[in-house]
């Protein structure tokens, strides 16, 4: 049994770090379009893992394709999903972002945040939706530019946790030059919320 106070200090920073040198080993390593990596969100398995290790074993623990939930409409497959037996009362989304090219990147990312969550609240209102957001800073884009996207993004997060209430738990995180940065709320905030939510 794991619980959040295990993901604190310098085992949470370390833990961080590799989740984050894996990000980037694995999309330099990558023989083809970086994207495709990215596709098969192979770039995120480092975070995966510290969010699969901080849920207690007494859980029944999916990930991927044995982490569906149907909503209304949707049979969504989430990254991971915890709860006893097959009834599961915590879901988790984990998304990537290149800074610079944000743009209809972005807009993908709040359509499917947005609809997913709302289709499912319409038929389950108790269970908790988390939602996770790496954000790669490739230091192409101006100061300016750079502010105003990293604004747009913290205003994201407010409103899908705050002003539209669909997730209980968001975090985002800027990394660059294999470090991190919290955007919005804290790698151990969101982690300590996410293993004691049953």
């Amino acid at each position: 049994m794991t619980d959040a106070s295990f993901f604190t200090g310098r085992k949470m920073k370390s833990k961080i770090n590799e989740a984050i040198q894996h990000y980037y080993n694995t999309l330099s390593a990558y023989d083809g379009n970086s994207r495709d990596a990215k596709k098969a969100d192979k770039h995120m398995e480092g975070f995966t893992d510290i969010f699969r290790e901080a849920v207690s074993s007494k859980f029944k623990l999916g990930e991927k394709h044995s982490a569906v939930v149907s909503g209304g409409f949707l049979k969504k497959r989430w990254d991971m999903a915890y709860g006893i037996d097959n009834n599961y009362n915590n879901v988790l989304e984990l998304k990537s972002i290149v800074l610079s090219k944000m743009g209809k990147c972005f807009s993908n990312r709040v359509e499917e945040a947005i609809g997913v969550a709302v289709d499912l609240r319409h038929v389950n209102k108790a269970i908790k939706l988390n939602y996770f957001l790496v954000v790669e800073d490739d230091n192409i884009i101006t100061t300016k530019s750079k502010e105003a996207k990293l604004e747009k993004l913290t205003s994201f997060c407010n409103y899908l946790e705050n002003e539209l209430g669909l997730y209980e738990n968001v975090c985002c995180i800027l990394i660059k030059n294999n470090e991190a940065k919290a955007l919005y709320s804290s790698v151990e905030d969101f982690i300590s919320k996410w293993s004691n939510s049953q």
